[in-house]
């Protein structure tokens, strides 16, 4: 295997696991979100407006994510994008209000989602033209696949950590 399709290959695994970050941390929460709500003492639907939250942080980062790459460049918001995702969703774990666990779920999902937009633009930018189309497929079936795996994930997990979220 020549040096360009090992890097190509690298490429496009990282490319995999930026777009599906996002799908995990909307999806994966789902099954804690009863013991969540009984660990900070709130109703099962306040819980569940974390997810709004996400997914209002979500929408925000796929308007900002395009035009920050366009003047950054994709790789550094990618980058950028991801190390936000992984500070929201530490801050989330530690959180002991309801106010501060959605202002990290906000974080989460707007640095989440930066690498859903980024990856299409450095597909664009990084491979020949007729390597794109596959490129883009294998996102695209990541991103289609992950919402189904990640609750299950999440449910298999839960028994091990519990709720991550700990009381003052």
């Amino acid at each position: 295997m020549s040096k360009i399709q090992t890097s190509q290959q690298r490429l496009t695994l990282a490319l995999v696991s930026a777009v599906v970050v996002p799908q995990l941390g909307m999806g994966m929460i789902v099954p804690a979100l009863p013991e969540l709500a009984a660990s900070l003492a709130l109703s099962t639907s306040l819980a569940q407006d974390t997810l709004i939250v996400y997914m209002m942080g979500y929408a925000i980062s796929v308007l900002l994510a395009g035009w920050l790459a366009d003047r950054f460049g994709p790789r550094r918001v990618q980058i950028g994008g991801l190390i936000l995702a992984v500070l929201g969703a530490c801050i989330a774990a530690q959180a002991h209000s309801i106010l501060l666990l959605m202002v990290a779920r906000f974080i989460q999902a707007v640095g989440g989602c930066a690498g859903t937009v980024t990856a299409r633009l450095i597909v664009s930018r990084e491979y020949a033209p007729q390597q794109r189309m596959p490129i883009l497929t294998t996102l695209s079936s990541a991103i289609a696949i992950t919402p189904c795996l990640a609750p299950l994930a999440g449910s298999a997990l839960l028994p091990l950590v519990g709720c991550a979220v700990y009381l003052e």
